[in-house]
Order: structure tokens, then sequence, then C-alpha cells
């Protein structure tokens, strides 16, 4: 069987061009984007009641859609947040199908809308985060090495899915080329071995050479083993202090390819607005002071609102700065050197109630390093709660820009 596909040269050509075909127009659709787009299975509930105070946003709009929604079914967990005027749902399903995540939708903006329907200047808005999924791919064995990224669970696995499924197309395309296309056109053109070339003799005088100087070395190991293990062992020491010790730098993702940051200045929640943005104007000043030259593109500052990993804060007690830098030559620090040059004299500011650096990077979307959720029904226990963690975080060495998500109203 084999010999007569080898032998079939119309058909081995009309495949290689029909993969030539293929590859020219998957490459022509391939979409390009810096963050592929991956379906988070959460929803996000926004509903706005002017003029409310916090207390009264709670009470009368978050409470009763949490009560509404317990009932629906492949909920992870439900994340709310109230401050005055708004009230933010964060509802995460499990991981499931689209044609299930379509249903539990449908269910949600039912069981939200009968809540909202007696609800007297309600303006709902619901927000469907629901974004292109990426599509899974089945590997062959000959893939074994790209197979464990297929099974990464959750959002990470889906980012990086895309990965083993391209590698395992493309090795076993070169396979089918290699075992079958490639000597079907060898029979094909009659290639003759008899006489060969100046560059074949030279290909295979080489590689006996390296064959050679290969058996010598592994006689050798067999010969003293305990000296080649020993030099093994070393060499794996060394490896493991450099990467110990910071000189192999370990990044997972580019951390360094927004080059911007953003300095969010929170005041007390009285704060009028044209004092907020005095006091941010003034840290503008600090934050040029320490920016050498030709490093910043462009700084932005403004007041009454700030943008956090999150969602972004509305209220005249926010102020933020945003810091857009040059691109990253060897003259140039990175991101993290110019926040840590400004951090002491910036966070030193009297006035505001906290004062922290936001640094964005590429990657799948992530908060900060170390995230502690605290949850209840009781706000003022929670409140209590996430003070007390946050004194304790603060007594620790290397723990920086800790903030909570609960804002701050103005009653």
């Amino acid at each position: 069987m084999l010999a007569a596909f080898l032998r079939n040269h119309p058909l081995a050509n009309l495949t290689f061009g029909l993969v030539l075909a293929a590859g020219f127009l998957a490459y022509g659709m391939l979409p390009r984007q810096q963050d592929p787009t991956i379906n988070f299975n959460w929803i996000v509930v926004t509903t706005v009641l002017p003029g409310a105070s916090a207390q009264d946003v709670e009470k009368k709009v978050t409470d009763p859609l949490e009560d509404a929604i317990r009932s629906i079914g492949n909920m992870k967990f439900v994340s709310s947040t109230s401050r005055e005027s708004v009230s933010s749902l964060l509802v995460r399903f499990d991981d499931i199908d689209e044609r299930t995540f379509d249903k539990r939708l449908a269910d949600l903006r039912r069981e939200i809308q009968n809540a909202v329907q007696d609800q007297t200047g309600v303006n709902l808005v619901l927000i469907d985060d629901q974004t292109v999924p990426t599509r899974e791919a089945i590997g062959l064995t000959t893939m074994a090495a790209f197979l464990p990224l297929m099974l990464l669970p959750g959002i990470l696995g889906d980012f990086m899915r895309v990965i083993p499924m391209v590698v395992s197309i493309a090795l076993a395309i070169s396979l089918l080329e290699a075992f079958w296309m490639l000597p079907a056109h060898v029979i094909a053109m009659r290639v003759s071995f008899a006489n060969p070339s100046r560059l074949h003799r030279w290909r295979t005088g080489f590689t006996h050479a390296l064959q050679i100087r290969y058996v010598r070395a592994l006689l050798g190991v067999l010969r003293w083993p305990r000296l080649s293990l020993a030099a093994l062992v070393t060499m794996f020491a060394v490896t493991a202090s450099a990467v110990a010790s910071g000189m192999v730098r370990m990044d997972f993702f580019a951390a360094d390819t927004l080059r911007l940051f953003y300095v969010n200045v929170e005041m007390p929640p009285a704060t009028p607005l044209e004092d907020t943005l005095a006091k941010t104007h003034e840290i503008e000043d600090k934050v040029r002071a320490r920016l050498e030259p030709g490093e910043a593109r462009a700084i932005a500052t403004y007041a009454g609102n700030m943008f956090t990993e999150t969602e972004p804060r509305l209220g005249d007690q926010y102020g933020q700065i945003l810091v857009g830098l040059n691109p990253k030559i060897p003259e140039l620090r990175d991101v993290d050197a110019i926040i840590e040059a400004m951090r002491a004299e910036v966070t030193a500011t009297p006035g505001p109630v906290q004062i922290s650096f936001l640094r964005l990077a590429g990657g799948p979307p992530t908060s900060k390093p170390i995230s502690v959720k605290v949850r209840g029904d009781d706000y003022a226990e929670l409140r209590a709660a996430a003070d007390t963690l946050k004194e304790i975080l603060r007594g620790m060495d290397g723990v920086r820009d800790i903030s909570d998500d609960a804002a701050r109203g103005r009653s």
C-alpha cells in the first residue's frame, strides 16, 4: 500500500499543492491580536440609581438582584460592588460550553428583568462579555510534548491552546511531506545517487565525522561513569544557581510590552472635584521630577474617574495620572525601575487617603499578584475584616500597592 502511494505521483503533487494553497489562505485569514479574545464565562450587570448613596444602592438594588439570581445553575460565584448611584455585579459561571452559557445568560437576563420590574427610576444595563471562544484542537501522538499545554484548564488554557494546535498541525504536515510527498517526488524525478555531487559528499563526510566523535564521547562516559555523573551534577547545580540568583529571567508573557503606568489618587469622600484635581497636579509635578529626559512620551492628569484592574471608578474624590513612556531602548529604564524611583516621594504626599501605582502588562488578563477575597452579607463586618487584612499586609516586607475594591461613597 505504501509503494502504491509513493508511485502515485499526481496524487502527491495535488496534495502538495493543496497544502500550499491552504497554508496561504489560512495565513491571509489569520486573525492578528496581541491578546486573543477569550470567552471568560462571566457577565457584568451594571445598575444605575441616580442620587442614591452607597447604602441605599446596596439595599434597594444590589441585595435584591443577588437574591434573584441565586437559583441560576452553573454559577461559580457572584461578586458585587455598591457605590454612590451605581451597583455592579460580576457573575462568574463554571467552565461550560457555549450553548449552556447562552442558556444561563437567558436565565440571568430573565431573573434580573423580573427583579427590577417594580423598581422605579432604575436604569438597567446588562453587559454580556461574550467573546469568540478559542477552538480546541486534537494533536497527534507524535506531538505529545505539546499536549500538556492543550490540557491547561481555565482562562490560561484557553489562551495557550492555540500554540499546541498550530505546532501539531505543522508537525503533522511536515511528517506527511517527509514520509510521502518527498519520496514520491524523488521517485518521479528518478534521482540517481550513483554519482553524488560535491556538496553531498561533503555532507556525508561531515555527518560521519560527527557520528564518530559522538560514539567516542559516549564510550568515554561509559568508561568513567562517576566522573561523568559528577560533571552532570555540577552543570545542573550551576544552572539551578543561575536561575535562583536571578541571572536567568523568567517571563512567561512579555511583561514590558506596554510602556505606560498609572498613579491612582484617592482623596477623602467629601473632597470637591477642584481640590482633587489640584492635589493630582501636585503629585504630577513629583512624577515629572523623577522622570529622566527622553523617557516620557506624554502625561495626562484628570479627576473624577479612576481606571483600575477591574472597573473604572467614578467620583469627585478620584484622580489619576497616566504616564506614557517612549519605546524601550538600552538607555531607558524599564517601567518597574521608573516606578520604584518615584514611589517613596509620591506616596509620601499628604492629603490623599491612598496613592498607588497601576502597571499594565501583556498576556492574559490578570489582577494583582495576590488577591484576597472577603465575602459576606454584612458590610460592616466585611469592612472591618478588610481593614485588618490591610494592616497585616502593610507590616510585611516587599508588599506594596495595597488596595481594596470597596468604593467609599459620600454618605
